[in-house]
């Protein structure tokens, strides 16, 4: 497990489908969106995360990069530009609600700039913490790997659908981003003088926007697997409690060690988590606006576009809830089957004791809680995606309404 390189993790062997190997592919697409902080290494049989200093990891220097090269774009823009997101949406929509089209493209060129920023801030600060959460994790998969040896075999469906998955993702992420793109700077050449200067710089700002939202449509990659991993070794646990030839008690050790790395995850990517779930709620907001925009003007393909795009985060985000979902649940049977494991031992070998007994002598049967992801702002399940697209809904209602009442 531990190397004698400073700042160097290496994960157990890897098998071809061990849960780990599954690692490297949202892993490096995360360095490539400048959503991981330390540097990655993969060969045929290690998986390596190294913490050099910040200014000899690429991983950290390509963040800095992104972040300047962001704000600089933003302030050139700020500076020397219109100002006007949508400008042929503002001309066609004279006295139809156009401080409406000002207000929300604003509120989403703050939140598309700073959303991110605050995201890789966060994971900038949190370096160290990062590499020891990942050492940690190693360490729980090695766990689950000596528990039982059909570990790594059972790991080759989980490890195969969540590859699919994301490779799916990336696919339809960046073809509908590179469309979307294109048919809008096209709608804007096309209505403004092209060869101006504040409509280039416009333009410029735009496509910043563009690559801001394309980069960060793979800032969840990192917390799906994580969380999905959970998902399927509480899935594992619960059935080595059926597996005779275990323990319980050691099963039970393996659970812990899972509850309390998922305690560690939350410590860690509260913070993150919390800025993406803004950031998901402005951004499906904003493009179902958007798309009621796109059809006003008659632009029907961009609308289109802008709609397979909200399909697309409405999924991505499910894969993390559901993942989050299915760990609560599954956690609250395995405490459920433990119980119940424990009391039939006792009843099987006439121990068993009345209730208030029970409460007497505590260390009698063990005291397990259930296993979810929550922090002080809210909990991630698939209540909370349902709950988001509700009060999306709810504010695009209100602010079609307040656009038609708008004359400016």
């Amino acid at each position: 497990m531990g190397s004698n390189l400073p700042g160097k993790i290496v994960a157990p062997t890897l098998q071809k489908h061990s849960l780990l190997s599954g690692a490297y592919l949202p892993f490096r697409i995360l360095q490539l969106s400048g959503y991981f902080p330390l540097s990655l290494h993969s060969s045929k049989n290690t998986l390596s995360i190294y913490k050099p200093a910040w200014h000899r990891c690429p991983s950290t220097l390509w963040i800095l990069i992104i972040i300047i090269i962001t704000f600089l774009l933003t302030f050139i823009s700020a500076l020397l530009g219109n100002n006007n997101v949508a400008s042929q949406a503002l001309t066609v929509f004279a006295n139809r609600g156009r401080s409406t089209i000002i207000l929300t493209s604003t509120v989403w060129g703050f939140c598309c700039v700073f959303c991110p920023f605050f995201c890789r801030v966060d994971l900038l600060t949190k370096r160290a913490r990062f590499a020891k959460f990942c050492e940690n994790y190693f360490q729980l998969v090695e766990k689950f790997q000596n528990l039982d040896s059909t570990f790594e075999k059972n790991c080759e469906k989980h490890v195969g659908n969540n590859r699919a998955k994301l490779i799916l993702h990336l696919i339809l992420h960046l073809i509908t981003t590179f469309i979307h793109t294109g048919l809008y700077t096209q709608s804007r050449l096309r209505f403004q003088d092209s060869f101006s200067r504040t409509n280039v710089i416009d333009t410029t700002r735009n496509l910043l926007y563009a690559g801001n939202t394309a980069l960060t449509g793979f800032s969840l990659h990192g917390l799906i697997y994580f969380v999905s991993s959970y998902e399927f070794g509480i899935t594992e646990l619960l059935k080595c409690l059926e597996n005779h030839e275990l323990k319980v008690h050691d099963v039970v050790k393996v659970y812990l060690s899972l509850d309390k790395n998922v305690t560690q995850f939350i410590s860690m990517f509260s913070t993150f988590l919390n800025i993406n779930v803004v950031y998901v709620f402005v951004y499906l907001l904003y493009d179902f606006y958007f798309v009621y925009i796109a059809i006003e003007l008659g632009n029907f393909v961009l609308g289109f576009i802008t709609a397979v795009q909200i399909l697309i985060t409405i999924w991505y985000f499910y894969l993390l809830s559901n993942s989050a979902s299915g760990l609560a649940n599954v956690s609250k049977m395995f405490c459920k089957m433990v119980k119940y494991l424990y009391l039939k031992e006792e009843m099987g070998q006439g121990k068993f004791v009345k209730v208030t007994e029970r409460f007497q002598n505590p260390n009698s049967m063990p005291l397990l809680d259930s296993i979810c992801i929550e922090n002080s702002a809210f909990r991630l399940d698939l209540r909370l995606l349902l709950s988001m697209l509700a009060t999306i809904t709810t504010y695009l209602v209100v602010i079609v309404q307040f656009q038609s009442g708008d004359r400016s």
